[in-house]
């Protein structure tokens, strides 16, 4: 127990050390310190600990423009937050950090899923600061993706469709259903005069979400857009639409 709580204090020291050479922007001194928190929690067992510093090296390699490797250590971090006893302060670093490197990387709805979750959990570890600057993230990306549509001429088909349902896609995330199923309903008649590929995109999406609310007409969705991958020759997204119409038709006969 007095070795663990000497590592821990090591650690704490470690990423003061961290903190301290990032304010000072000395960006390389930094990433070397998080890497021994790292390397140190590691050997000690310290699965949180190590989250939590690979998280702080992550910061690191975003502020260098490395986003790849900081995706990389923030989805590692992120599979050691799945143990219940993950604290939620912990979890909430960890998933807020990859929600945003993936809206980074071109994956608004992922990362808006991941930041929407750790707003909760920063709320549940007793930080409304940190919950609140997280949802002033959230609210901006939501604002681009409105902003989106609202700059697509209705003219440009297949572009208005995409910004429909990558809006559709963050609202979800956002548990606005609602509001998702009428840029889908949208998208998809506007689909109907796309090319097969955008149209089978289109109705995977829309047909799924219908699928989950149990909503009339799902079916026919998931069938028009299988036939559309089918058209355009995609095996592994025949086999995606084929997978929810599966689902579909288990829960409806259950």
């Amino acid at each position: 127990m007095t070795q663990e709580l000497d590592a821990r204090a090591s650690i704490e020291g470690l990423f003061s050390l961290a903190r301290e050479r990032a304010r000072a922007g000395d960006e390389s001194g930094a990433a070397r310190t998080w890497a021994a928190a790292v390397a140190l929690a590691e050997r000690e067992g310290l699965e949180q600990i190590v989250a939590v510093a690979e998280a702080g090296l992550a910061q690191a390699d975003v502020r260098e423009r490395r986003l790849d490797l900081a995706q990389t250590r923030l989805e590692a971090a992120w599979r050691r937050c799945q143990s219940a006893s993950t604290a939620p302060g912990v979890r909430a670093q960890v998933g807020g950090q990859l929600g945003q490197v993936l809206v980074f990387q071109g994956r608004p709805a992922e990362g808006v899923a991941l930041m929407h979750a750790a707003v909760r959990d920063w709320r549940t570890a007793g930080d409304p600061t940190a919950a609140h600057e997280l949802e002033l993230a959230v609210s901006a990306i939501c604002e681009r993706v409105d902003r989106a549509v609202d700059e697509t001429p209705e003219a440009e088909t297949e572009a208005r469709a995409a910004a429909l349902c990558r809006r559709a896609e963050v609202a979800l995330a956002t548990d606005h259903a609602e509001r998702a199923l009428e840029d889908l309903a949208e998208a998809w008649s506007i689909a109907q005069s796309l090319p097969s590929r955008p149209r089978g995109r289109v109705g995977a999406l829309y047909g799924q979400v219908l699928a989950a609310r149990s909503a009339p007409g799902a079916m026919a969705v998931l069938l028009t857009a299988r036939s559309a991958w089918a058209e355009a020759d995609e095996p592994g997204w025949l086999d995606r639409v084929d997978a929810i119409i599966a689902t579909t038709t288990a829960a409806g006969q259950a």
